[in-house]
């Protein structure tokens, strides 16, 4: 599955909002450095979609706000905000 994702690092508070279709606002405590935004993202998607953390790819935005991931499909997972 492929999702759309608007990245907002250094949030108070961790949560996944729905934005429509495959796209997704996420917003992660971690700040923008050293890949800890991403690496929380990876975490907070895994726990959501139920997949492992490795198996999630940035295919574009690895170092930008608004990315495209690859996130395999997991049997019984559903697309939910």
């Amino acid at each position: 599955m492929i999702i759309i994702v608007n990245l907002h690092p250094g949030a108070k508070t961790e949560e996944i909002i729905h934005q429509g279709g495959h796209m997704l606002k996420i917003k992660v405590k971690a700040p923008a450095k050293r890949g800890l935004a991403n690496k929380a993202l990876m975490k907070l998607l895994a726990r959501h979609f139920n997949v492992d953390a490795t198996l999630i790819k940035i295919k574009q935005g690895r170092n930008r706000r608004n990315k495209i991931l690859e996130i395999p499909d997991n049997h019984g997972a559903e697309f939910a905000g």
